[in-house]
């Protein structure tokens, strides 16, 4: 990784340089203090000021200085930051999220090959015309030791930047997150503030690389995998993540568990709860907000993992999972929609941080599963104004099954359908919806119910969704 960090003489002088974070087109934090920091001479007097306020710092022996301006408003007018002789144009503020985690996170917006891209981003690109968007990607580096700084090239969400972004086949440079792309679209589009993005991810990557240096050092407690190379734990922490710690970013965007899917019996649950925590002690912020998507349907040994990141949102109120089991391909790890897994995010940081809590931004989840007296199991759900079923194969089926005395597992009937309409006649498609927020399931010849359990089986595809078309989740829970 190139850093401008150097070890100066004693007595040299030398102009202040900002750190490679301050760039063009660049967007500051909104509502925050604004840190700035960079080098220059020992005890050179350096002055930053944007938007008419201003702050100065000296030099300590090393060279390093900060300085914090102050908090400020949302802005999309492009202003100067000047710090020392130097001035960084087209500055605005907003909300500025950190995206992480493997490639469907990296994912391109748009692109020439066949199929490494988003299915609507060759079109969208050519309308694109925000600049209140404003996006950047480091160059995807490791390093077994802390580095200070990270160089960025920033760029607006315009024809001309985003094709510059174009995915030509090398999957680490220049390419633009299409996640990040849509879920900084719709939260800017709703809530009427510039949003920007800086995408950390790497294809193929591990939650190990990720982890901060003292998440690290529990190793052995924590499972970590013994990798190399840019697995190795803390290395892409070291080389991307660290650098930015002082910036105080809005949120966090996380889409990773794919290459961690052999991490059974919560060991993927203990690896992320380490890594979440550690994030936020490290940002200085503990109530640091995570925006993850559980792993879409790609394999049988998907589905612990789904699991365990399901069970980690009951543990943190600070952190929600988008569930995107209706989107996945079993004969393709990278999902090419990724219009919806944006727009589900920018749901969840919409209702949580931007005051729209009329809106449904969960999917539906089972809160009880209760004995009928005929031994039928009645479940109840929230998040579910009302529920329906739809199947690309035109069913109404959906994968619930029922553990009987015997601990067999049998596929479930739904019972209690309040409606199923017919689209279109002569295509035949249904959709049945169901009373209030409730699915009753039965199996003939079961005996007294004991456990049930949802989407257990290939081709895990979800079928059951809410009124704002967010798809049940994986789940198994005791009948009572």
């Amino acid at each position: 990784m190139v850093t401008y960090w150097v070890t100066m003489l004693a007595g040299a002088t030398m102009a202040a340089v900002p750190s490679g974070f301050f760039a063009p087109h660049m967007m500051l934090q909104r509502e925050r203090p604004i840190p700035v920091w960079g080098i220059a001479g020992p005890g050179e007097k350096v002055e930053v000021s944007f938007a008419g306020s201003r702050a100065s710092a000296v030099a300590d022996s090393a060279g390093n200085w900060s300085v914090d301006l102050p908090a400020m408003e949302a802005s999309s007018e492009g202003r100067e930051l000047k710090i020392g002789d130097r001035a960084i144009g087209d500055v605005i503020i907003g909300d500025v999220y950190l995206c992480s985690g493997q490639s469907n996170m990296q994912f391109p917006l748009c692109g020439k090959s066949a199929s490494q891209h988003d299915m609507k981003g060759n079109a969208l690109v050519q309308i694109a015309n925000d600049p209140s968007i404003r996006f950047t990607s480091p160059r995807r580096a490791y390093c077994d030791a802390l580095t200070n700084d990270v160089e960025l090239i920033w760029g607006r969400a315009s024809r001309a930047d985003l094709e510059r972004c174009r995915y030509e086949g090398n999957h680490e440079e220049g390419s633009i997150s299409a996640i990040g792309y849509y879920f900084a679209k719709y939260v800017r589009e709703a809530a009427q503030v510039p949003v920007g993005f800086i995408d950390v991810s790497r294809g193929g990557a591990f939650i190990e690389p990720n982890m901060p240096p003292n998440e690290v050092k529990r190793g052995k407690e924590l499972a970590l995998g013994a990798f190399g190379g840019h697995q190795k734990p803390g290395v892409m922490w070291n080389a991307m993540i660290a650098p930015m710690t002082r910036f105080p970013f809005k949120g966090v965007l996380w889409y990773q568990g794919e290459s961690n899917k052999k991490d059974t019996n919560g060991v993927y649950l203990a690896k992320f709860t380490a890594l979440v925590k550690g994030w936020r002690r490290e940002f200085g912020n503990p109530k640091l907000p995570f925006y993850y998507v559980q792993m879409a349907p790609c394999s049988a040994g998907h589905l612990s993992v789904q699991l365990q990141q399901a069970e980690y949102e009951k543990t943190d109120p600070d952190a929600e999972m988008v569930v995107i089991n209706d989107i996945g391909n079993l004969k393709n790890i990278h999902p090419r929609d990724k219009d919806t897994v944006g727009l589900r995010l920018a749901l969840k940081a919409l209702r949580r941080d931007y005051g729209f809590s009329d809106i449904e931004a969960s999917s539906p989840v089972c809160v009880r599963a209760e004995k009928l007296a005929d031994d039928r199991v009645v479940l109840t759900f929230d998040h579910a104004e009302w529920l329906y079923v739809l199947n690309e194969d035109t069913s109404l089926a959906a994968d619930f099954e029922l553990q009987g005395p015997d601990g067999r597992w049998q596929k479930a009937m739904i019972d209690n359908f309040k409606e199923v309409w017919l689209w279109y006649a002569k295509c035949n498609v249904k959709n049945g919806t169901f009373k209030d927020n409730q699915i009753e399931l039965s199996v003939a010849g079961l005996g007294e119910p004991r456990r049930v359990r949802y989407l257990y089986n290939s081709p895990w595809q979800g079928s059951v969704f809410n009124q704002a078309s967010l798809p049940l989740s994986a789940f198994e829970r005791e009948v009572r």
